[in-house]
């Protein structure tokens, strides 16, 4: 019975000492395979955050190839916000455009996908300067009559009561300094810039003075010219008006002068815009308008405000701005308007038996803006004083008239977009935006705050439109080696 009871104990033994060696195997097993999972775990983490990350960089650069496309078609340069980004596949992207002056730019993008990040930048030069540019400009002849004076500032950096050319600036800015010397008249042809006559002094340009290749400058005695007066080099083609995509239906006719009436903000399209008798209306920003007709009966008022964006109107046939008409101007960027007309026949079209011209402009006006009318010869009254520029088929400046050149043009986009060519591309430090801080999926924060980001294609901003932004934090966005 011993015997048995001492072979059972060593059987026993025998058992427990193979049980205890398989759990070690098994807990070896499993701290093995822990620790691999463990390891494929991170370094799938690894993986795809490497895969975000040029994700990221991709996303970047598709947001400069948006903004650069959006140049191209005339847009600023700013695509989306941190606010509201783009979308672009699974990630998003928003690109600020800044203006280094020369016609310069930097776009910086930044991209977005699952928790990469990443931020370059790419100054670009435009190659094709806007028509305002060329300041006071003609495809055919310009006269400057006696006593007509055109000059030039910045808006920039003009300060509010400074004088220029015996007028003074409304306001809008905070430095000092004229540039009243800078102005810019340009023909593809001849230019008249009268001399003194019984009536008044000579005309004074107080800037250059080009005609066209073959063109020349006639100065009468008594004229002023400050600048130089040698022909351009090749004739300026005018581009012809590209008209937004903006339904057209119904009229506008308006007589009372209050209320006034004020048309919403956004697109707008009318066969006729006319005020008549006392009529009085306001064209706030931002407002895109397309008409057949606007004209403005003697005695009535319209004002435009660009304080919270830009108007532009475009007017396809006949744009009449009749004597005794008034034009406010309720803010003083001239980069913010525009009144576009592609009217080019002078035939009756009112039906009164005397032809009209496509445009007329008498108004009594401070106008802070660009006319554009590359098909139509007329005379600029000397009651219309433009701040900004011009440009006509053929112009007259009418005798006593002023136009102060802003250089503020020489820095915007071509009125057919710009035409940038790359000038040097690196990465750059993430801005501080807390979209790039929180390091989740760019698409999972934004829903979780109900936002949608917008198709890349709706993200453009017009010039001088700048997109709203929770960066508060100053961003130095020096190169971060690759």
């Amino acid at each position: 019975m011993r015997m048995g009871n001492r072979s059972w104990r060593r059987s026993s033994a025998k058992r427990g000492s193979a049980l205890m060696a398989a759990l070690f195997v098994v807990l070896m097993v499993g701290t093995l395979s822990m620790a691999y999972l463990q390891m494929s775990i991170s370094k799938n983490k690894e993986q795809q955050g490497a895969a975000d990350a040029k994700r990221a960089l991709y996303m970047a650069e598709a947001g400069l190839s948006e903004a650069y496309a959006g140049m191209v078609a005339g847009k600023s340069g700013n695509v989306g916000s941190d606010l509201l980004p783009a979308r672009f596949g699974n990630g998003v992207f928003w690109v600020v455009a800044e203006n280094l002056g020369d016609n310069k730019t930097c776009l910086t993008s930044t991209g977005l996908c699952g928790t990469g990040r990443s931020s370059v930048s790419l100054v670009v030069e435009n190659k094709r300067p806007s028509v305002a540019s060329q300041g006071v400009f003609a495809d055919s002849a310009i006269v400057v009559q006696a006593g007509a004076v055109i000059d030039s500032y910045d808006s920039r950096t003009t300060a509010s009561g400074v004088s220029v050319g015996g007028m003074t600036l409304a306001g809008g800015s905070t430095t000092s300094g004229s540039g009243a010397n800078a102005a810019r008249v340009a023909s593809n042809a001849n230019i008249t810039v009268q001399g003194t006559t019984a009536r008044a002094d000579g005309a004074r340009v107080l800037g250059d003075v080009h005609p066209g290749p073959g063109g020349v400058v006639v100065a009468g005695t008594g004229s002023t010219i400050t600048g130089s007066t040698a022909p351009k080099e090749a004739a300026l083609a005018l581009p012809e008006v590209r008209y937004p995509n903006v339904a057209q239906s119904g009229n506008i006719a308006y007589d009372k002068a209050s209320p006034a009436l004020v048309l919403p903000t956004g697109t707008a399209g009318y066969e006729s815009f006319h005020l008549t008798g006392t009529g009085n209306a306001t064209l706030a920003g931002p407002l895109t308008l397309v008409l057949d007709r606007l004209i403005l009966d003697a005695g009535t008022r319209l004002t435009i405000n660009t304080t919270n964006g830009a108007v532009k109107i475009f007017v396809r046939d006949w744009l009449k701005l009749a004597p005794g008409s008034t034009i406010t101007c309720a803010s003083t960027d001239p980069t913010k308007t525009a009144i576009v007309c592609g009217g080019m026949e002078t035939v009756d079209r009112d039906a009164d038996g005397i032809a009209d011209p496509p445009v007329t402009i008498g108004a009594t006006s401070s106008y802070y803006g660009f006319v554009y009318a590359p098909r139509a010869t007329f005379t600029l009254a000397n009651t219309f004083n433009i701040w900004g520029a011009i440009a006509a088929r053929g112009l007259t400046i009418a005798g006593g008239g002023r136009i102060h050149f802003d250089r503020a043009f020489l820095d915007l986009p071509g009125d057919e977009g710009a035409d940038p060519e790359p000038m040097c591309w690196r990465l750059v430090q993430l801005p501080p935006a807390r979209i790039v801080e929180e390091r989740t999926d760019p698409l999972l924060y934004l829903k979780l705050r109900g936002i949608t980001p917008v198709p890349s294609k709706d993200a453009h901003y017009d010039a001088g439109v700048t997109p709203l932004t929770g960066i508060t934090k100053p961003w130095s966005r020096v190169t971060v080696a690759p």
